[in-house]
């Protein structure tokens, strides 16, 4: 997989910018691939903090982005998006039990 320079700046992520850079690459579908440790179910994981805590990346990247995520919801990839994917404009926030979009019904 080709790493691009990424096309977003990741600032606000303040010290923790590098750690996520080392382990993410982008390809050419905008994708920030996680390159690093993955949970027992295949989700992006890393330690962080002084207790090392197992973070899911997904979640830690969005809430860093866009603020947290309220109870009773999680952040999945996109649909068509790699399932190691970490982006944050690709990231689905969906009720607890709920895997894809298409899944929700809609309000008619």
């Amino acid at each position: 997989m080709e790493n691009l320079p990424f096309k977003r700046d990741l600032s606000h992520l303040g010290d923790l910018e590098p750690r996520l850079l080392s382990y993410t690459c982008e390809d050419r579908s905008g994708c920030w691939t996680w390159q690093g440790t993955l949970t027992g179910s295949g989700q992006p994981a890393l330690r962080l903090g002084p207790e090392r805590k197992v973070q899911q990346v997904r979640r830690w990247v969005f809430e860093a982005t866009y603020g947290t995520i309220p109870n009773g919801r999680r952040a999945l990839a996109g649909d068509g998006c790699r399932p190691r994917c970490v982006h944050p404009d690709h990231t689905l926030v969906l009720p607890e039990g709920v895997r894809f979009r298409s899944q929700i019904k809609s309000r008619d």
